[in-house]
């Protein structure tokens, strides 16, 4: 705003102070700019001397009035890697005087954070441009090295997860584990790669003596994950007191995952989630300040959050006995709605829905814990679903300086039978579709929510479903989410829409009318609150093709 008034002034000159401020409060920043509305240069400052040409697409991008960040690239000006970054300068009439241009020292913000990833003794992590550079890497020397005839990277930049044994550009064996990560640029993403690199040795010496209870009937990548936490429990270290002390480096603003749950899917995606958002927590203010990139940055952010939860639907297609269906849509960029599923064994699907207490980043980061800490306690006692809830209370409490606390309600489904399990953590009330009788709410057995009290014993509630009942699960931005004159929609209101869905519609069918009959009501109004909703439909044992379809 102070740099539209200038350029508004009968002094454009004074732009080149208000850069200098900007790039002065902010070491990440090495370069900013200044352009009229006819993409004219005005004014210029760069931190080290050296300066890179206009990216005349992204200035174009902003002068239209719309945000613009690029892919990571190398720049031979700096010699770094860089973010160009693009943002519309408007008035306080809101019209366009010109637009604001930055490169972002990328480089930098991912240096201390790789140093710090280890896994046991000789792993790490890297990130892997599209071209098949490294782009981050522990061995600073390593940067830019070209590593693209590793089979691993070529996987993980088509689109592929998973792991293989192959040997590095050092002659030495290694275990590779790799993931693509998509780009946040604004035109044409490009694919990067995560890859971590351990002795085989060190890796799998743990999982020998659990390896035979898991492989029958589960793919490679489920094994490992599966395996692994397993072998953490009972070889290596208790997975509650192992999170506990990587949430403690986190909050300390140590990012490493010297922790081994051996769980690759959990290590990959919290350590993916917990050094992006610190690395943003760190810049946030400082960009708050300078008034650029934080829309930008929590965009990111958000990508990274929802990467956490399950989002390809359908899911489960081998298990005919059930139909699931899911939403979130977070109030801001990101926040502490959660919900999550996953297979127990053969015949049970475990699940749950819920509200973390404030929003934005410190609720994000929050909601992370939640998610992961309740998979692992399922995962490694699903004996009674209560007792995950108080596995995962409590370790909130030992590790909740921010005094935040989530509702929750959890549950365990049985596929042969149509029986829920599950235990209430101060949640909104359920409803049940009933295929023959219609609508009505659960009267659940109920429960405080987690973080609130340190040892709190949850009761066991039941819920049986027949064949074509569904289950609804939702958050309180549903039936709190407020129109223009301030009324809230209301949990009556749920229910009257619930009254109105076929009894033969699919999960993924009620869950959509509940979100059009919110969004009627609100009438565009800004939402208020994050809003989850969350469908467990039973089809029956074996599943009925017509209660599938």
């Amino acid at each position: 705003r102070e740099i539209a008034t200038r350029l508004s002034s009968t002094h454009p000159e004074e732009v080149a102070d208000e850069l200098e401020i900007i790039v002065g409060s902010n070491k990440r920043l090495v370069q900013a700019d200044v352009v009229d509305p006819q993409g004219k240069l005005l004014a210029e400052r760069s931190s080290t001397g050296a300066k890179e040409p206009l990216n005349t697409e992204a200035v174009a991008y902003a002068l239209q009035g719309k945000e613009f960040i690029s892919d990571a690239y190398f720049s031979p000006a700096f010699n770094r890697y860089i973010l160009y970054l693009a943002t519309p300068i408007r008035d306080e009439t809101n019209v366009i005087r010109g637009a604001l241009t930055s490169r972002y020292d990328l480089q930098a913000g991912l240096e201390e954070v790789f140093k710090r990833v280890r896994f046991g003794q000789t792993g790490y992590a890297v990130l892997v441009g599209s071209d098949g550079h490294i782009i981050a890497h522990p061995d600073l020397a390593r940067l830019r090295d070209d590593i693209s005839s590793y089979a691993p990277v070529q996987r993980a930049l088509t689109g592929d997860t998973g792991w293989s044994k192959g040997v590095n550009k050092q002659g030495v064996e290694r275990l590779f584990f790799y993931r693509p990560f998509q780009s946040p640029a604004t035109l044409n993403p490009k694919r990067l790669a995560i890859l971590t690199e351990i002795d085989e040795s060190e890796a799998l010496a743990p999982l020998n003596t659990a390896r035979l209870q898991f492989l029958l009937g589960i793919g490679v990548l489920t094994m490992l994950a599966t395996v692994a936490a397993y072998a953490v429990s009972s070889s290596i270290i208790r997975p509650i007191n192992a999170l506990n002390q990587f949430v403690k480096k986190v909050e300390a603003g140590e990012f490493t995952t010297h922790v081994d749950l051996g769980h690759r899917d959990e290590i990959g995606r919290l350590a993916t989630a917990m050094n992006e958002m610190a690395r943003g927590l760190q810049e946030r203010d400082k960009l708050r300040e300078a008034a650029i990139t934080t829309q930008q940055l929590l965009q990111v952010a958000r990508e990274i959050q929802m990467g956490l939860l399950p989002r390809n639907f359908p899911v489960f297609t081998h298990l005919p006995e059930v139909d699931i269906y899911a939403t979130l849509r977070p109030a801001l960029e990101v926040g502490g709605d959660l919900y999550d599923f996953f297979q127990l064994d053969e015949n049970r699907i475990c699940f749950v829905i819920g509200d973390v207490s404030d929003k934005g980043v410190p609720a994000a980061l929050f909601m992370a814990m939640v998610v992961t800490s309740f998979e692992i306690s399922a995962m490694t006692g699903p004996d009674s679903i209560a007792r995950v809830l108080r596995s995962v209370n409590r370790f909130l409490n030992e590790n909740n300086d921010s005094q935040m606390f989530v509702t929750l309600f959890a549950g365990i489904l049985d596929l042969r039978t149509g029986r829920i399990d599950y235990s209430d953590g101060g949640h909104e009330p359920p409803f049940l579709v009933r295929r023959k009788t219609g609508v009505e709410m659960v009267k659940k057995k109920g429960g405080v929510a987690l973080g609130v009290f340190g040892d709190y014993d949850f009761e066991i509630g039941t819920i049986e479903l027949d064949p074509g009942d569904a289950l609804v699960l939702y958050t309180d931005g549903v039936n709190e989410a407020m129109n223009g004159s301030r009324q809230l929609f209301s949990t009556p209101a749920i229910e009257d829409t619930l009254r109105t869905v076929s009894s033969d519609k699919a999960a993924v069918g009620i869950c959509e009318s509940m979100i059009t009959s919110v969004d009627a009501f609100v009438k565009g109004a800004p939402q208020s609150d994050d809003i989850t909703v969350l469908i467990i439909r039973y089809c029956g044992a074996g599943g009925s093709p017509a209660l599938a379809s």
